[in-house]
């Protein structure tokens, strides 16, 4: 991924910025980093496919409801594009009044 400079993108550039998909870009690493931790920790005879949803990503951590459950996992993207996930750890969905 691209750094963004201290000074921030303007100009025509961050126009041409705006229209880019970076941020999709990271989701679908996440994603691969998470289908492919799952695929490693299937059974044999399962599906190599899992079933799970991300719910909710952040800069460091993204939540993901799998068999009705919710995991957080905490992660990091070095310069390269790779992947590191944390072990996952159970969270709750909560409802606060507004």
């Amino acid at each position: 991924m691209k750094k963004i400079p201290a000074s921030g993108i303007v100009g025509r550039v961050a126009l041409r910025e705006a229209a880019t998909s970076e941020l999709n870009q990271m989701m679908n690493l996440v994603r691969a980093a998470l289908q492919a931790r799952y695929d490693l920790a299937k059974k044999p005879g399962e599906p190599s496919y899992t079933w799970f949803d991300i719910e909710a990503m952040y800069a460091d951590r993204v939540i993901v409801c799998k068999d009705g459950r919710y995991w957080q996992f905490d992660y990091t993207i070095d310069a390269s594009n790779n992947v590191q996930l944390a072990e996952p750890k159970e969270v709750i969905e909560q409802f606060l009044p507004v």
